[in-house]
């Protein structure tokens, strides 16, 4: 298992997404687990060293997607963005 580490950048985008929804924060949490111990399962983007991963909604929230590194030890959350309904599949803010 592999230590999840957050940018501030991350850190930011996910206070303005939801700042106190307990179900968020639940799927975030559900979904850290799940990439500190399968973080290859993500998909490569045009930077090899960065993979995206999407986070699914979860009954009204929105979904997401969000971008990390990762190596031996340490997993590396680097931004978080919210899917627009519009967007058909490319992230917005």
């Amino acid at each position: 298992m592999r230590t999840i580490n957050y940018s501030d950048q991350f850190c930011a985008q996910r206070s303005k997404i939801e700042p106190d929804c307990r179900r968020f924060d639940e799927a975030i949490d559900a979904w850290e687990w799940g990439l500190s111990r399968h973080p290859e399962r993500g998909c490569p983007t045009d930077d090899s060293r960065v993979f995206a991963s999407p986070l699914d909604s979860a009954g009204d929230l929105s979904p997401m997607t969000a971008y990390y590194t990762y190596d031996d030890q340490y997993v590396t959350l680097i931004a978080i963005l919210v899917m627009e309904a519009s967007d058909n599949g490319t992230e917005g803010t």
